[in-house]
């Protein structure tokens, strides 16, 4: 490419300035290229380029320099694919004139293949195993390389260097080690030289692929250790689970004592329901203001007399090291991540447990069967933290809890669009004039599924579900619409009706805002960053998200925030 070379002298007179003019931009091209402005050759080099082929078939250009400009825009192709040079447009068209054909179809329409420069030759082939995803078919880019090669002319500049690139660089990286001993022959310098090429390759795949072990091997160590801490605090819940059982079991023994005991007086009753109310204050905010505390131990004291009988000094105790000692167990204790739904149907018949977190994947133990259906006037969102299960104090993870229309009415300049994005996205609303404020509970709904339990377990999966932690969660009533058409339904159950379809009328715990743990509104993607990383005692924090979310299609419904968070994650 010596831009030196007077490209004009075989050109008639009148087809000189033609020549000179291309030959000065292809000057320009190459001065580009050599500067690195390697866009700016490109956009140069490709028109000269497509322009040369049909300025020498009218003899306005000689053939010297059609082959220089040939040769330029092999290079820079080249050069530019493999250093990602070129914006994605112009990559784009410079692969697709060498996928597509274009510049070999362009070159043969000039020369016959056994006639076509060396020079070009030479500069095409670089041009493919320097970027060897152009090549569309390895066999038959074989084939016509052996054409290239098989009686090259060794004495020509370059047909001597291109027979070097095939025996140094292009058999060898497509490993045809046999053929490049074929052509090197008896020269014993070659020879060693192709030798030493190929160890080391060898080598560099070897230690490319310890390397590739050892990456592997740090990752399951790394894995391992989580893992173990994740067992160690699970092991830790256990334990404090275990303790709460032991407990439980005392104060349902104190209850059941209690109910054989001669009825109270009324004035006596009376103080009792205000002492257990009291109580309750106790376990909501206990671990937030101790002068409560000491205004209950207060009065507990001056009515010595009633809590001898109604056994309140013990329970208070009991309460106080609950509060400061346990957390519960995600399955069992019905915090937000599970948050059952619980409906007694009639004395000593069965009853529904409904659920809308993680109940629906991990069902309660004795169930019948179970019906779809959904809540409205509600929106679930990973809005509440979690320390115990699906993270740890120092991180903690993210749990579904339930926002009422309520609640999102309180609030509405930071839900309302995050309404318009999940919950209202089927909707036809123009969201400059649409407020929450103009929202009905019919507008947001939130699907789950309702298990019925045979009369005979009711008891056990009571037990099971009754742990419950009453540390700001208020018990709600709410219509759970069928969406189900099974007929065991209605065997066990008269299911009511209204304008919006069949219910079940059902109770919920849900978790109130003013808790430390709720952390919403948060930004989708920051939940799902959260939820990415997180691991505890019940697993990873990920987990939880796609068994819900695959729980939830499968039972045909679409949750678009929860969507939207899967695919945050991946």
């Amino acid at each position: 490419m010596d831009s030196s070379i007077d490209t004009s002298t075989t050109l008639s007179p009148l087809a000189i300035n033609s020549n000179k003019q291309m030959e000065h931009n292809y000057k320009l091209a190459l001065k580009q290229f050599m500067g690195k402005n390697f866009a700016g050759s490109f956009k140069l080099i490709h028109e000269l380029y497509l322009d040369a082929f049909s300025e020498f078939k009218q003899g306005t250009i000689s053939t010297n320099l059609l082959v220089k400009i040939i040769n330029l825009y092999l290079v820079v192709v080249g050069v530019c694919l493999k250093d990602k040079r070129l914006n994605q447009v112009q990559a784009n068209v410079a692969r697709n004139s060498v996928t597509s054909n274009e510049v070999t179809n362009l070159i043969r329409a000039i020369w016959l293949p056994n006639e076509i420069p060396y020079e070009i030759t030479f500069n095409f082939n670089l041009m493919l195993i320097l970027n060897q995803d152009l090549i569309n078919n390895k066999d038959q880019y074989l084939h016509d390389l052996k054409k290239s090669y098989i009686d090259i002319d060794e004495s020509d500049k370059y047909g001597k260097k291109f027979l070097d690139l095939v025996k140094f660089e292009i058999l060898p990286q497509l490993d045809q080690y046999d053929e490049a001993f074929r052509i090197i022959g008896n020269n014993l310098e070659e020879k060693n030289k192709l030798a030493t090429l190929k160890e080391e390759k060898l080598s560099n795949l070897q230690k490319t692929k310890n390397e590739k072990l050892e990456a592997e091997r740090r990752a399951k160590e790394q894995k391992d250790k989580e893992d173990a801490v994740a067992r160690a605090l699970a092991r830790e819940q256990n334990l404090k689970y275990k303790s709460i059982k032991e407990i439980r079991r005392s104060y349902e023994n104190e209850r059941n004592l209690e109910s054989g005991k001669k009825t109270m007086k009324p004035s006596e009753q009376d103080i009792k329901q205000k002492l257990m109310y009291l109580l309750s204050l106790v376990k909501v905010y206990l671990q937030k203001n101790v002068l409560i505390l000491l205004v209950i131990s207060a009065i507990v004291m001056s009515s010595g007399r009633y809590l001898r009988n109604a056994n309140i000094r013990d329970k208070l105790v009991d309460t106080v090291k609950m509060a400061f000692k346990f957390t519960y167990k995600e399955q069992s204790l019905a915090l937000p991540s599970s948050s059952p739904l619980v409906n007694t149907i009639d004395s000593g018949n069965g009853m529904w447990v409904i659920g809308y977190g993680s109940l629906i994947f991990k069902p309660p133990p004795n169930v019948s069967f179970k019906v779809v259906g959904y809540i409205q006037g509600y929106v679930r969102r990973f809005w509440q933290s979690s320390i115990d299960h699906r993270g740890t104090p120092a991180s903690p993870g993210r749990v579904v809890t339930l926002i009422s229309l309520d609640e999102l009415r309180k609030g509405e300049k930071f839900f309302h669009n995050d309404l318009h994005t999940y919950e209202l996205r089927d909707k036809k609303i123009v969201d400059v004039n649409h407020t929450i404020s103009d929202l009905k509970p019919e507008d947001l709904k939130v699907s789950g599924c309702a298990y019925y339990i045979e009369p005979q377990n009711v008891e056990e999966v009571s037990k099971y579900l009754d742990i419950r932690e009453q540390n700001g969660y208020e018990l709600k009533t709410v219509k759970f619409y069928i969406t189900d058409t099974d007929s065991k339904l209605y065997e066990h159950v008269k299911v009511k009706e209204d304008e919006f379809g069949r219910y079940l009328d059902s109770s919920i715990y849900i978790g109130g805002l003013e808790l430390e743990s709720f952390v919403g509104p948060e930004d989708i993607r920051k939940t799902a960053a959260i939820i990415k990383t997180n691991v505890g005692p019940s697993g990873k924090n990920s987990e939880y998200l796609i068994n819900l979310t695959r729980s939830i299609r499968e039972l045909g419904c679409k949750d678009y925030y929860l969507e939207d968070l899967i695919e945050l994650i991946n």
